[in-house]
């Protein structure tokens, strides 16, 4: 069977997550790329191989003969983005957050739904073996009923940025990324939100420069409590001096519990086979879960892992051999959960879900940090 032709929006994003994946996925292959910086276009279609078309702009390569898109653009620019490609009539897989407002969000579900074609989210950690295995266990009640998941994130400080202003690139844009991935993992294994509280540093999120003469340290950057129709999850995200990502989760059930290490930082031992899934029953040890990979993915990391399983669902929902397990639904309640968490935040409530207005994030962003500003030292 032929490989689908797939095209790439925004190869930056591309580039650096997907590149590896792709390649290792023969069911797609990507035959156009676009960027708002065509020198990137045409160093990635050079790196990618088979010859991608590089194409002036999106509604360009939505004119070359393709069988589904990928949208990789920056924060700003999805939206549009995806909207082309919806109504260019074809499946569409694109990063999360969909858009930068709830309400351009909105718009595009209708897209989707007018146009019968497939919307999915890129919330690659569904596909993971690990975490599909910890979401068996959860659903075979292993763990009893689920009482508390806590979602630990620590960040180093030269993470690779996404382009944008201090709204829709930076850390922020990155954090929105990773807050998506982690509230959908909550969502998926304790039921959708009815809550959140949220205390957030607008400041480093807004990516304010470390002081004139002191030392960068790791600081916080948000940390969000979310009521669940099964327990509550509590997801921290730290900026830290380490130079690797840490990721870990720590579910607490009323007959045991289980803790998946998908990544180490810096203070722990560097020689676990990640992602490291552990189960412990009330009376017994704590015992590590085996999962299993195919033969071609041993030698691929975690993260190319779960993106080729990510991109072969998707390949297979295209030729319709599959149904999604994720739609365009999935991919708006999570942003509604981190809206809330900036209405939260700056308001300094517990917010119900779903939210009943469309918060404008960059000028919650702005008086925030304004308001932390003007407070006496101590209080901010």
């Amino acid at each position: 069977m032929e490989p689908l032709r797939i095209g790439v929006i925004g190869c930056e994003i591309a580039r650096m997550r997907y590149h590896t994946a792709l390649v290792a996925t023969p069911q797609l292959r990507v035959t156009a790329v676009t960027d708002p910086d065509p020198r990137l276009a045409r160093i990635w279609a050079r790196q990618i191989g088979g010859r991608p078309t590089v194409c002036a702009d999106t509604l360009d390569l939505l004119d070359q003969p393709l069988d589904a898109v990928l949208v990789t653009t920056p924060l700003a620019l999805r939206a549009q983005a995806i909207a082309d490609a919806l109504r260019a009539d074809l499946p569409v897989l694109a990063e999360v957050p969909f858009a930068l407002h709830l309400a351009d969000m909105d718009d595009l579900l209708v897209l989707a739904s007018r146009s019968d074609r497939l919307l999915m989210p890129a919330l690659p950690r569904r596909f993971d073996p690990s975490f599909r295995k910890l979401h068996q266990i959860v659903q075979e009640n292993a763990l009893g009923t689920p009482e508390q998941l806590r979602c630990t994130w620590g960040l180093p400080q030269e993470t690779d940025l996404p382009s944008g202003d201090g709204v829709s690139g930076g850390w922020n844009a990155h954090w929105q990324y990773l807050a998506c991935q982690s509230l959908d993992l909550c969502f998926w294994w304790q039921g959708e939100g009815f809550a959140v509280s949220a205390d957030m540093e607008m400041a480093q999120l807004m990516g304010a420069p470390c002081p004139k003469g002191k030392k960068a340290q790791a600081d916080a950057l948000a940390i969000l409590l979310v009521t669940h129709p099964h327990g509550r999850s509590i997801h921290q995200f730290m900026r830290t001096l380490s130079v690797r990502p840490e990721e870990r989760y720590f579910l607490t059930g009323s007959h045991g519990n289980a803790e998946l290490i998908a990544g180490v930082g810096a203070s722990t031992a560097t020689n676990l086979p990640l992602p490291y899934l552990t189960l412990q029953r009330v009376g017994e040890h704590a015992s590590r879960v085996n999962v299993d990979l195919a033969p071609e993915e041993q030698a691929l990391s975690p993260s190319a892992v779960r993106i080729r399983r990510l991109l072969q669902h998707f390949a297979a929902c295209v030729r319709q051999q599959e149904e999604p397990e994720i739609g365009p639904h999935t991919a708006r309640v999570v942003l509604d959960a981190v809206h809330a968490a900036y209405v939260s935040a700056c308001e300094q409530n517990k917010v119900s879900l779903p939210l009943r207005r469309f918060p404008d994030i960059a000028a919650l962003l702005h008086r925030f940090h304004g308001v932390r500003r003007a407070l006496p030292k101590g209080l901010g």
